[in-house]
């Protein structure tokens, strides 16, 4: 890959946080309107882009004939047209684990909302309601199953495991990780399942994900358990979720991101019992893109010097 001295941006970014990167990479940083750069014919200057999964990577591969690198400002990949980047030898890095540590903290603080029975007390409160003699479930010697053992997986892990809670990952490859008691593969997914009281997806959405919970296997978990989605809503089936729900297994779940966002206000998980609904919010920091920034140096820095670049996105794979 040639050096780059040049990064265009569609993505808007502070002056100050420019500025940063200038210093930081010794590269030229030219913003864009993304609403102007594709009226702009070809663009054979551009060899380094700062955009979005969800912009038109297609026309933008066909209008940047010199385009060898990619930053895209978010977590999630899966729009990318992969097949397409992989031919043309476009690297692609994104800021995979910036948001790792407030979703870790969005996660355990469902668990002990779930545990310490917050929101029934909540929907008692709302009711003017007193229950006798309401207990509160201890975390210590439960059983967390993590679906994406990576980093924000593994973050999950470290603090459930500061509670007590016995940690099981599950991964595309069986290996070590300190964070957890076991590792398996989706292979093994329905082995641990039916024992987990807390089941939290964070794996990517693919292919092979998307729809990895329907009704069979929302049925085999314990009717006590929580189910929290912090992924893609596409890796769940909602109606399966909520038919199963409502006949008590599992026993709650917490949804963070659905199969459409926003939810309209006719969809049935605003009202479905047991189902906790947030705004796609766990891994939203303020100020997010420029934060990003730390990670767009780092990699420009890595192709300039020709080591590794961090950050990666598996273009195979799909993230």
């Amino acid at each position: 890959m040639n050096m780059i001295k040049k990064i265009h941006s569609i993505e808007p970014i502070g002056d100050e946080t420019i500025k940063i990167v200038e210093e930081n990479t010794g590269c030229r940083f030219v913003y864009v309107p993304r609403d102007e750069f594709l009226n702009s014919g070809i663009l054979t200057d551009v060899e380094a882009l700062v955009c979005r999964d969800r912009d038109d990577i297609n026309a933008i591969i066909d209008a940047c004939p010199s385009l060898s690198f990619m930053f895209i400002v978010s977590v999630g990949v899966e729009r990318l047209p992969f097949e397409r980047l992989a031919e043309r030898g476009i690297t692609v890095c994104n800021p995979r684990g910036l948001n790792s540590p407030i979703m870790a903290e969005y996660v355990l603080g469902a668990i002990l909302a779930h545990s310490t029975r917050i929101w029934e007390n909540l929907k008692n409160q709302f009711q003017s309601h007193w229950k006798k003699f309401q207990c509160v479930e201890p975390l210590n010697g439960k059983k967390l199953l993590v679906i994406g053992a990576g980093s924000t997986g593994s973050l999950i892990a470290q603090k459930a495991k500061m509670f007590g809670m016995k940690t099981i990952g599950i991964k595309r490859r069986k290996t070590i990780v300190p964070e957890f008691d076991e590792i398996g593969t989706l292979d093994d997914l329905e082995d641990v399942l039916p024992d987990a009281d807390f089941v939290v997806c964070t794996i990517p959405l693919t292919p092979s994900t998307e729809r990895l919970f329907t009704e069979r296997r929302f049925r085999m978990m314990k009717t006590s358990a929580l189910f929290v989605n912090i992924s893609r809503g596409k890796i769940i089936s909602e109606n399966d979720l909520v038919k199963c729900l409502e006949s008590g297994t599992p026993g709650a779940a917490v949804l963070d991101v659905f199969e459409k966002e926003p939810l309209t206000p006719e969809s049935p998980l605003w009202k479905t019992n047991n189902l906790y609904v947030t705004p796609h919010s766990s891994g939203r920091l303020q100020n997010f893109v420029d934060k990003t920034m730390a990670y767009l140096i780092e990699s420009v820095n890595a192709v300039n010097s020709g080591k590794d670049v961090p950050n990666k996105v598996d273009l195979i794979y799909g993230y």
